[in-house]
């Protein structure tokens, strides 16, 4: 290990891994347009977030309360993902990787199917409103 990464604190490198998770759970891309397809969890950064909430000892509760923190700290307007589900998602990360990736493409399918049924529901209630206001 370097000398520069010998002499990163934990905490502020922990805090660090946990806005990358936030990052990518937000859905934005790098035109900041929104790309559901692109939302997953790297699993090198989620080995080393690990690593760093073992050697920190965070409880559970403390890990949570980290990436509310972050998760309220971001400069992102919008999020694909909420923050009980990117808490919930990274929290099963350390866990268990597998069913978190489960747990993600089932929150994205869910919200892209609710997405598609606003959108839907919102050209028929224009050409309704259209029909009516002759």
């Amino acid at each position: 290990m370097s000398e520069v990464q010998k002499n990163i604190d934990i905490n502020e490198s922990l805090s660090l891994l946990v806005d990358v998770c936030l990052l990518d759970l937000s859905g934005l891309g790098n035109s900041n347009m929104f790309a559901p397809k692109l939302i997953f969890l790297a699993p090198g950064i989620v080995s080393r977030l690990k690593d760093l909430v073992d050697q920190v000892g965070f409880s559970i509760q403390e890990f949570q309360e980290l990436i509310k923190e972050r998760f309220n700290s971001l400069a992102i307007s919008t999020h694909f993902i909420g923050v009980s589900e990117s808490i919930e998602v990274i929290t099963l990360s350390i866990e268990n990787f597998e069913k978190s990736e489960e747990r993600i493409k089932t929150l994205v399918n869910s919200k892209s199917e609710k997405k598609t049924i606003n959108k839907t529901s919102r050209k028929k209630g224009s050409l309704l409103s259209r029909l009516f206001n002759r």
